[in-house]
């Protein structure tokens, strides 16, 4: 059982206050995937140019447990879960930044069920897993969310199934689908099936 607390400063946006005024152009944030609520913060007067900065602040409380029950050994039950609030978002302040008033979405969970081996040691070890996640525009920084489900980003919900299986000693292969869709917005779907070859030496 975890519990952890990640508090982000100086990471949200600053409206240029002035035409063609260009002080705060380095609040735009330069590393992000997709999800976060964001504004412009250009005011240079022309509609085709655009620099989105975050809207919100970001404090995270992260709460992560497992269980580990050796129903019959060496076959193992995993139970996973992972919760995280992000407890800095300010309604008034994002409405303040981007003159909208948006519904809080800041709440994120995944559970997780293994069965099989805990780690692939040996010849015909294995396990098979499935997973539900479901993580909300700004629960979290998109920007280090996880690059393959979702292919990025946050506002995205779905399910990671997953395979393993041993070759060797220290050798196994490795199998995931990972499939999901946004939560609000424009529809967008994705499906991502990765295969590994692994090896520890």
């Amino acid at each position: 059982l975890g519990l952890a607390y990640y508090d982000y400063r100086n990471i949200s946006g600053i409206r240029n206050p002035s035409l063609n005024d260009v002080q705060f152009n380095g609040t735009a944030t330069n590393i992000r995937q997709k999800g976060n609520t964001l504004f412009n913060i250009d005011n240079d007067g022309n509609p085709n140019t655009n620099l989105y900065a975050l809207a919100a602040d970001y404090q995270l409380v992260n709460l992560t447990g497992m269980v580990d029950v050796n129903v019959f050994n060496p076959v193992h039950l995993m139970l996973g879960g992972d919760y995280v609030k992000n407890v800095g978002f300010s309604r008034s302040k994002t409405l303040e930044r981007t003159g909208m008033d948006i519904d809080p979405q800041t709440a994120g969970y995944m559970a997780r069920v293994a069965v099989g081996m805990p780690t692939m040691l040996l010849k015909n070890d294995w396990q098979v897993s499935i997973a539900y996640r479901y993580l909300e525009a700004d629960a979290v920084l998109d920007a280090f969310s996880d690059s393959d489900f979702h292919l990025g980003g946050t506002n995205s919900k779905g399910f990671i199934l997953g395979a393993q299986y041993g070759l060797g000693k220290n050798t196994w292969l490795s199998a995931r689908w990972l499939s999901s869709n946004e939560i609000r917005g424009l529809p967008l779907s994705t499906d991502v099936f990765q295969f590994y070859f692994n090896a520890k030496f």
